[in-house]
């Protein structure tokens, strides 16, 4: 398609879709939000003021939903464990 045509039918349907993309993180605007993540709706008390990074799996998962499997399991039969 001619550039003329390729414009004038960007221009019909919207736009193009690259310049409504929102930009990617920088590695500065990525290790920021790592280093201070945003703060949820509802958090429970025994984690608030404590660094995100140090918080153990084990405090945060409900062992009474933890199924385990062996490595060798199937997919099927792994989902038919849940």
């Amino acid at each position: 398609m001619p550039p003329n045509q390729r414009n004038l039918s960007e221009s019909l349907r919207g736009g193009s879709p690259r310049t409504q993309r929102q930009p990617s993180l920088g590695q500065s605007a990525l290790q920021e939000l790592l280093n201070n993540p945003p703060l949820a709706h509802q958090s429970d008390n025994k984690f608030s003021g404590r660094d995100w990074r140090k918080i153990a799996v084990g405090e945060i998962v409900d062992t009474d939903e933890v199924h385990w499997v062996q490595s060798d399991t199937s997919v099927e039969d792994t989902t038919n464990v849940c």
